[in-house]
C-alpha cells in the first residue's frame, strides 16, 4: 500500500517544502489582474453575444454562429478565474479546488477548436463559395459547434468522467510536462 502511495506522490507537483502544490493559491497581483480581466471581459463578450443573438440579420449567417462559439469559448476562460477569486475572497474549500482542477484545461481546448472551425468555414467560403452557400446553413453550423464542443470537453476530461483518475486538488506532473513541452523557451531556461 505504501509503495503505491509513494509512486502516486512522485507523479504530482510538490512545493519546495515537499507539500502538495495547491493550484488555486494566488497572490495579490494575480488577484487584481483576474478581477480586472473579469470586470472588463465578461460584459464585453456578453454584450457581443447578446447583439448577435438578438438581431435577426446577424444570426442568419453561419459565420456568426462560429463567432458565437468563439465568444462562448472566451467566456469559458473566465470560469477558472472566477473560481480562483471565490476561493481567495469568499469560500476556500477542497471541492472548490477540485472544480478548478476539473475546469482548468477546457477553455484552451474549446477556443482552439472553435477558432479552427471558424477558420475552416472561412476557407470553404472563400475557396468554394457556391458549395458553401448551398451546404452551410445556420442549423448545420450550430450542430457542428455544439457537437464538436461537447466532444472536446469529453476528450479533455475523459479521465474524470469515467473515474480513471480521482479528482483531487493537485496538479499532475504529466500536465506540467505537456505544458512545458509546448513552451520550448520556458523549458530551456529551467
Amino acid at each position: 500500500m505504501n509503495s503505491s502511495s509513494s509512486s502516486s506522490r512522485d507523479e504530482i507537483v510538490l512545493t519546495r517544502d515537499g507539500d502538495i502544490f495547491n493550484p488555486v493559491q494566488i497572490d495579490t497581483l494575480l488577484t487584481v489582474a483576474n478581477f480586472s480581466c473579469c470586470l472588463v471581459g465578461i460584459p464585453l463578450n456578453v454584450s457581443i453575444a447578446v447583439t448577435i443573438i438578438r438581431l435577426r440579420r446577424l444570426h442568419r449567417k453561419p459565420r456568426n454562429i462560429f463567432l458565437l462559439g468563439i465568444i462562448f469559448s472566451n467566456l469559458s476562460f473566465f470560469v477558472p478565474a472566477v473560481v480562483k477569486l471565490i476561493n481567495w475572497g469568499f469560500y476556500s474549500s477542497e471541492s472548490l479546488c477540485q472544480s478548478y482542477v476539473a475546469l482548468v484545461g477546457v477553455p484552451q481546448g474549446l477556443l482552439s477548436l472553435n477558432m479552427l472551425l471558424a477558420l475552416a468555414d472561412r476557407y470553404v467560403a472563400i475557396n468554394h463559395p457556391l458549395l458553401h452557400r448551398e451546404k452551410m446553413t445556420v442549423r448545420l453550423a450550430s450542430v457542428i459547434v455544439l457537437l464538436s464542443s461537447t466532444l472536446i470537453v469529453f476528450l479533455l476530461k475523459f479521465i474524470y468522467i469515467f473515474d480513471v483518475a480521482p479528482l483531487r486538488c493537485e496538479v499532475w506532473l504529466v500536465h506540467v510536462k505537456m505544458f512545458s513541452s509546448s513552451w520550448p523557451l520556458r523549458s530551456r531556461r529551467a
